[in-house]
């Protein structure tokens, strides 16, 4: 038993040796399974660990434990393991071949339906074609001629993985906004594809983080939000294919699969919503600057709202935030690029409080219809506002015949706020004149929710109220 043990470990170095990983993992665990306590593997880890405890920047301390690791089948503390050395010495060859097999091993080899490609890299489409053999290019540039714009799907051959790859054109945009969209569309046309064909699995590239050199978080957050925007209509698992030098794009994309979870997982914050007509009008508590939306909101009277916007938004959108405001001082609506932000765009209404009631609801109601017509102009449908105010009356009755998805955002520890936005949705469609019943312990309330008659005469019922309230809505 030990000798044929030790013959495998044998063909397995020289394997590994060779960059045949593949087989040398197959034949380290035909050891492994013979060798049942695997002690040499648990020495082997116990004393790169100890190395490492010595000398922190030993790579090749990394290498060992790494490899440990990997064929005790640890495979995420694997891959960690490769990365910390990489961080000493980014072009280790040993190391980035040893990632690629961790990460490999991770995925159990287990092969995807689909590779989406994108034909506008030289270099993973040289690839992709390289391992498919001339059957893929053929295939490609036979369909490529006749529908050069359409998602192109051809059969996958040779070495690769898959049973269908999608070639899909893709240019980046230096406006973030643009840029966002086009990574949107990208991941969405893959997507309504992989429905027509009844596919289950699919593999994304990131796009535009190599040869093209666009910003990694915005790369990694629209396709993973986007992603996950898909998956809540199409049961289709994806995974993104990262080259195992780029350890900062493998980072990001983790961190933001993590910042997403998080959300998810975020059961303390309330929502509300209503249906009106064609829309709906939602209340949430939460953070503005999180809402993946076609606009967000922003007011010229809180500095304190603009400065969060605009900072998480980055400083390409402060910059020119702060130059529109420069060229156009009392312009009504600046509209300025998401930046790093999941909406595609960002508006920022000029609007002041006012301490008169009705200027004050006059002036909500013309923020909104300012919006409206901006979101009509640049054709969104879904809006997110901060609590500035806004009655639910003043949007609805503009948006009222609109597909559209308007969001009030209540900071969570505005309880107070959020409650009686909610009171007010409480109402049959949100209308000021709808077909809900209102109730308020102040008389004057009525006259901004009745009609006039013709001789300006209003009508109002006065009740006693027997009002039970749950805390929740």
């Amino acid at each position: 038993m030990a000798s044929q043990i030790e013959k495998l470990k044998s063909k397995a170095n020289d394997a590994f040796s060779e960059e045949n990983y593949d087989e040398a993992i197959d034949l380290y665990t035909q050891a492994i399974a013979l060798d049942g306590n695997n002690h040499y593997l648990h020495k082997a880890l116990k004393d790169a660990e100890q190395c490492l405890k010595l000398k922190s920047d030993f790579v090749k301390g990394y290498s060992r434990k790494g490899t440990a690791l990997l064929l005790l089948k640890r495979y995420k503390e694997a891959i960690n393991t490769y990365e910390e050395g990489l961080k000493i010495d980014p072009n280790n060859e040993v190391l980035l071949n040893n990632l690629e097999a961790a990460r490999k091993a991770a995925t159990n080899g287990s092969k995807t339906d689909v590779i989406v490609v994108c034909s506008s890299s030289k270099f993973l489409f040289e690839k992709i074609c390289e391992a498919g053999g001339k059957s893929v290019l053929a295939s490609y540039k036979s369909h490529f001629k006749k529908s050069p714009n359409s998602v192109i799907s051809v059969q996958a051959d040779g070495e690769l993985a898959s049973k269908k790859i999608y070639f899909l054109s893709w240019t980046a945009d230096p406006d973030a906004s643009t840029l966002r969209e086009s990574i949107e569309k990208f991941v969405s046309d893959a997507f309504e594809k992989a429905v027509e064909e009844n596919q289950q699995s699919m593999a994304f590239p990131a796009i535009g983080c190599g040869q093209f050199g666009c910003s990694i978080d915005l790369v990694a957050q629209a396709m993973i939000r986007e992603v996950h925007h898909k998956q809540q209509e199409h049961d289709i698992s994806v995974k993104f294919v990262i080259q195992p030098e780029r350890t900062d794009i493998y980072a990001e994309f983790q961190n933001q699969i993590q910042l997403l979870e998080t959300e998810i997982s975020s059961t303390d914050l309330k929502t509300m919503s209503t249906t009106v007509k064609k829309g709906i009008i939602e209340i949430e508590q939460g953070n503005i600057i999180k809402q993946t939306v076609g606009v967000i909101i922003g007011t010229s009277s809180s500095r304190f709202l603009r400065q969060a916007i605009t900072e998480a938004a980055g400083s390409e959108v402060q910059k020119a935030y702060k130059e529109e405001l420069k060229s156009h001082p009392n312009s009504t609506l600046i509209a300025v690029s998401s930046g790093a932000l999941p909406c595609k765009q960002i508006f920022f209404v000029k609007w002041e409080p006012n301490d008169d009631e009705d200027i004050l609801r006059q002036s909500i109601v013309d923020l909104i219809s300012t919006v409206v017509q901006n979101m009509t102009s640049y054709k969104f449908t879904s809006v997110a506002f901060p609590a500035i105010g806004c009655w639910l009356h003043g949007c609805s009755t503009q948006t009222r015949d609109l597909a559209w998805k308007i969001k009030f955002v209540v900071q969570p520890d505005q309880e107070n706020i959020y409650d009686e936005f909610c009171k007010v949705l409480i109402t049959r469609d949100g209308t000021a004149y709808g077909f809900g019943v209102y109730f308020s312990s102040n008389a004057s309330y009525s006259h901004g929710y009745t009609r006039p008659s013709a001789n300006g005469e209003r009508c109002m019922f006065i009740a006693r109220v027997l009002l039970v309230y749950s805390g929740q809505m």
